[in-house]
């Protein structure tokens, strides 16, 4: 069994670095692109550092989530539709030594590294020493949607995913034919645990920039996608739409 979230999505890209690993709308990008990608931010993100993420669905929302994962840090998934106050109350709360966003953090008294120049701030940024979770370490942070109140935290160790994967594979059958589709956001744990759990299988992962419930009808019945993973609102809607 993989001792560490990251574990199986790197081997996937060994065994087949040519194979789909996430494919935005008509975009795609290999398992090879992607795990270089990732080990290139790894190597940059301060070892064990706690990392906020902030920003709508993208190629880099997994880009910068697997290499904090990668360099043994703690990955602090913010909502987008947080207000400034709660944002602020959230980035006072847990302290991360820097964040990825695709937009202006005004009230962020932390570095916030646009991702929308991605390549800029990896050449010109030193890298450090390659550092390995262990298994029990905490490697991500998520949030309640806060309808009762401010947001609260809800965090994973990696051994409590592992297993998550390994009952996920036995039960569902998740493997590295897997094509799923998760069109939700990736700021929401299911969305998230779905695009990890499936490169962590080695499938592919299907994901939308804003959710299109007209386009993941279209695709299941084009035999593009085996699986769609989704809230019930979200599953009743294309549903209708198919």
């Amino acid at each position: 069994m993989n001792a560490l979230v990251t574990d199986g999505f790197f081997a996937a890209a060994a065994r087949n670095p040519a194979r789909p690993a996430v494919a935005i709308g008509d975009d795609a990008q290999t398992y090879g692109a992607l795990s270089a990608r990732v080990n290139a931010l790894a190597r940059r993100i301060p070892p064990g550092a706690r990392v906020g993420l902030l920003m709508d669905n993208s190629a880099a929302f997994i880009e910068t989530l697997l290499a904090v994962m990668a360099a043994g840090g703690v990955a602090m998934v913010m909502e987008p539709l947080w207000t400034p106050a709660t944002r602020a109350a959230m980035l006072a709360a847990h302290r991360p030594a820097l964040v990825f966003a695709d937009r202006a953090v005004p009230d962020a008294e932390i570095p916030v590294i646009d991702v929308r120049a991605l390549d800029d701030w990896i050449a010109g940024t030193v890298e450090h020493a390659p550092h390995r979770a262990r298994p029990h370490d905490l490697f991500l942070i998520v949030f309640t949607s806060g309808s009762t109140g401010v947001p609260k935290a809800v965090i994973r160790s990696h051994a409590s995913w592992v297993a998550s994967f390994a009952a996920s594979a036995a039960e569902l059958g998740t493997n590295a034919d897997s094509r799923v589709l998760a069109p939700g956001p990736l700021s929401h744990g299911l969305t998230l645990y779905a695009a990890v759990e499936t490169l962590n299988a080695g499938g592919m992962i299907g994901l939308q920039r804003a959710f299109d419930a007209v386009a993941c009808a279209r695709d299941l019945r084009a035999g593009r996608f085996d699986t769609l993973v989704g809230a019930p609102t979200l599953l009743d809607l294309v549903i209708e739409a198919g």
